[in-house]
Formats: C-alpha cells, sequence, structure tokens
C-alpha cells in the first residue's frame, strides 16, 4: 500500500468519516482486492454493503478500475479499488486559477453571450451560472 493510501484513510479517520458500514468496505477492498457490489455484499454477508462503494468514492478513498463480468451476478459491473493502489488519485487541494486569468475568461464569455444575443440565439441557463460563478470569484 503506498503512503498517500494510508494518509488518505488516517484523515478521513481521524475526521470521523468513516462510519462502521464505510470502513468495513475499505478494509474489505484493501485486504481481498478489487470487486464489485455484489461481490463485496455476499463477502461481508449483508444486502447493502454496496451502498457505500458511491461515498467513499466522493471520499477519494476508492476508485473504479474497470468494467468486467460479476461473478455473483454475470453482469457487466464496474470494478471497485482502494484508490492509489490501481489508479492513484491527487490528495492535494487543487489550485484555482489567478484572478487575472478568470477576469480574461469572464471577458470572454461575456463577448460570446454578447454574440449570441446580437444573433437572437438563447444561451443555457447552466452556462449562465458558470458566468456568474466565474465573476463573483474573480473579483
Amino acid at each position: 500500500m503506498r503512503q498517500t493510501s494510508i494518509w488518505a484513510y488516517g484523515d478521513a479517520e481521524a475526521e470521523g468519516i468513516l462510519s462502521r458500514m464505510r470502513a468495513e468496505v475499505y478494509e474489505a477492498l484493501k485486504e481481498h482486492g478489487p470487486m464489485s457490489g455484489s461481490e463485496l455484499n455476499a463477502l461481508l454477508d449483508g444486502p447493502s454493503y454496496h451502498k457505500r462503494l458511491s461515498e467513499l468514492e466522493r471520499m477519494r478513498a476508492i476508485c473504479p478500475v474497470r468494467i468486467r463480468m460479476c461473478r455473483i451476478t454475470g453482469r457487466q459491473v464496474l470494478e471497485w479499488a482502494v484508490a492509489n493502489e490501481y489508479n492513484p488519485v491527487r490528495l492535494s487541494k487543487p489550485r484555482l486559477p489567478k484572478k487575472a486569468v478568470l477576469r480574461a475568461v469572464v471577458k470572454e464569455l461575456e463577448e460570446l453571450l454578447s454574440f449570441a444575443n446580437e444573433q437572437g440565439r438563447s444561451v443555457s441557463l447552466p452556462l449562465l451560472r458558470v458566468v456568474w460563478w466565474l465573476k463573483c470569484r474573480s473579483k
């Protein structure tokens, strides 16, 4: 196991964000290697352990490795593994671009919005929200 994986797990444990079931799922993947949700349920003898997979993925403790046939259901499924062992993740916080870069992006987007309005085109609400968010960040 890599040191970054140990740190990630230690941080999660210290912050109290690993529930009992999450900890069981994490430990099962660490000890037994990659497996599907159904295989995890069978191993831990419970019907709902697979529900913790997406939570652990959001915590960056585990990651999907590949799609394969499940040994329990016979269907195409995602295989999950402890992060950093199969798919290293960046544990440091991502750096935001400098305000000057954000201002340039906002200016460019505003020009595009203006052009779209001149052409009688509508702009999607999600795009407008992104422009608004960038404007707020660039001040």
